[in-house]
């Protein structure tokens, strides 16, 4: 009975606690107002996932949502845990040899504590920082989960939590039992060996793109470091970056596992989705700047932003039964004119032939006898002249048909062949040995999130969606998606479509690709 009682007032002063944090106690990270963390598209709609800590209540009246320059209209506005839907969290739990083995303790306790708190339709995935990055698969089962967490031991290995945090934002981007809400937990002292050669600039910077909340819990560190390099800045920056999250430091937090856990849980529930409709959106260009914005109550407006490729929203684009009907209406007008023109031409022509034969058929009664037995005896001689000719032109019409098919099928093979191609991108490199392969029939498209149709995951210099291959009637040709880093052609970069030859050059990210196709 006092369990639940102090769960409910827990429940109840949470976000008291949220606002009236201070030095001793866990701090809310100075976050933007608005952060969007993703979207789901279906027809004619889209569902913008984002959250605030703006007091106000989102409304017609102080939100705004464009997409490009063109406003959208927020159907409505539901917070996230009215949806019933899931929350992806990706735990990174520090087991190296500079973490002690009480925080460690805490550490598994505030997770037994999130499995319990977590909804049925929550899932999620434990990933250690150590040497070698390892990971478990998302799972909403509790039991499993409080198994795995058990098992967590501290090691004596190095601390790779810059390759950590790399590896778990592309593992929320690119797994696909994540779900669009997202949330990475990290417990971590903060300090990292970077003998992977991964900087604190290009963990801050992936982290910007992620749009993905985290949360840090910053472990006791023993060392002396001090400055923007101080263990504890460096985890709070994380949170800074991020699309909104909490900061814990647990040497002074004064807060019991339960409720840092309790903190963590109901900040991942407390975001918010708006249901955008798409009607009457035309796409223009490959990309489009999504961008939220909200009036607080001083009237500043606090927005953000986030890219999306055009074909995905194009994909979902509906045209309006009465557009269609209209469409229908116009096609069948034209056929109809198209007919009536038709069937006079073809009148005319008619009555021209028939006078053409009615004059032959005069000509012919005029000729004398004379011709006509003259024409008999050349008949006769035709006759046998005939027959001779029919035995040779079998073998020559055959051998004429044969030819004929012969080119009709090398002609049909080749606009078969043309209709579909099968891509090899082969990484070039003293020790590369990736090959990346895909089928073309229309359109393949090339980037680190795993809607590209050629995946480079690991690659941070490469765009989500980077570039695409186009399959059209005369060839193959290849067109830079506006990506960050761009896309060079035998060390030239693209502007435009440019057409393709069999083993060009591409330079996509940070790796040279050698390109053939079949």
């Amino acid at each position: 009975m006092k369990k639940t009682v102090r769960k409910w007032l827990l429940g109840f002063g949470m976000m008291v606690i949220m606002l009236c944090c201070q030095n001793n106690k866990a701090s809310a990270a100075e976050v933007k107002e608005v952060n969007i963390e993703g979207y789901r598209l279906e027809e004619n709609r889209m569902h913008v996932y984002f959250n605030t800590d703006a007091a106000t209540e989102p409304t017609n009246q102080n939100l705004s949502l464009f997409l490009g320059d063109w406003k959208c209209e927020a159907v409505k506005v539901s917070s996230f845990d009215s949806l019933g839907e899931g929350v992806s969290y990706l735990v990174l739990v520090d087991v190296s040899g500079s973490v002690t083995q009480s925080d460690l303790e805490t550490t598994k306790e505030i997770l037994k504590t999130l499995v319990d708190l977590k909804t049925n339709k929550d899932n999620l995935s434990i990933m250690e920082i150590k040497n070698e990055i390892e990971y478990t698969d998302f799972s909403s089962d509790k039991e499993l989960l409080l198994e795995q967490i058990q098992n967590i031991e501290r090691t004596k290995e190095d601390t790779n939590l810059y390759l950590a945090i790399r590896e778990g934002l592309k593992l929320l981007a690119e797994e696909e039992d994540c779900f669009e809400k997202k949330c990475m937990i990290i417990f971590s002292d903060g300090m990292d060996d970077q003998k992977n050669g991964i900087l604190f600039e290009d963990v801050r910077d992936s982290i910007k793109n992620s749009n993905v909340p985290i949360c840090t819990l910053a472990m006791l560190f023993k060392g002396n470091v001090k400055g923007e390099e101080a263990p504890d800045k460096v985890m709070k920056s994380f949170t800074d970056n991020g699309a909104g999250g909490l900061h814990v430091r647990l040497e002074d937090s004064g807060m019991e596992a339960e409720e840092i856990a309790t903190l963590f849980s109901q900040f991942s529930h407390s975001g918010l989705v708006a249901e955008v409709s798409l009607e009457g959106f035309e796409t223009n260009g490959s990309q489009v700047e999504l961008n939220i914005g909200m009036k607080a109550a001083n009237e500043n407006i606090q927005s953000d932003s986030y890219t999306i490729p055009s074909y995905e929203i194009a994909s979902v684009l509906k045209v309006p039964v009465e557009e269609v009907a209209e469409e229908v209406l116009e096609v069948e007008e034209e056929t109809k004119n198209s007919n009536y023109l038709f069937a006079l031409l073809a009148g005319g022509i008619f009555l021209v032939v028939a006078t053409i034969l009615v004059l032959i058929n005069k000509k012919k009664e005029g000729k004398s006898e004379v011709m006509e037995e003259a024409e008999e005896e050349q008949t006769g001689a035709d006759e046998i002249e005939g027959n001779l000719a029919k035995k040779q032109k079998p073998d020559n019409l055959q051998s004429q048909n044969q030819e004929e098919t012969e080119n009709g099928t090398s002609i049909e093979a080749e606009v078969q062949e043309a209709k579909s191609v099968l891509i090899e991108l082969t990484e070039i490199g003293p020790n590369s040995n990736r090959v990346l392969k895909k089928q073309c029939t229309d359109m393949v498209t090339i980037g680190r999130r795993k809607n590209a149709d050629l995946v480079i995951a690991e690659d941070l210099q490469v765009s989500g969606q980077h570039c695409k291959l186009i399959l059209d009637g005369d060839g193959l040709y290849i067109q830079d998606l506006e990506s960050t880093n761009g896309t060079f052609l035998n060390g030239v970069p693209l502007i435009e479509k440019t057409r393709l030859s069999q083993d060009d050059i591409l330079f996509i990210g940070s790796f040279e690709y050698r390109i053939s196709w079949e």
